[in-house]
């Protein structure tokens, strides 16, 4: 589990240096990863992780159709 959750960090990271580079598919990345993340959550019990992971992927998804209207 914890290779998992080292990978998990990495696709964070590059969302993010995708979107320093402004391109709105590092949304997707990260809206992504955390759907990932809450199956991480799930499978070691950390459920209150969940709350976290949906508010983060709320956010991803509501500013990647914010940038689509740009």
């Amino acid at each position: 589990m914890e290779l998992f959750s080292w990978i998990l960090s990495a696709i964070g990271i590059i969302s993010y240096y995708i979107l320093g580079r402004k391109n709105r598919w590092g949304w997707i990345i990260n809206a992504s990863y955390q759907l990932v993340w809450i199956i991480y959550a799930l499978l070691t019990h950390q459920y209150g992780f969940i709350i976290v992971c949906v508010f983060f992927f709320v956010v991803a998804m509501k500013n990647f159709f914010h940038w689509n209207k740009a």
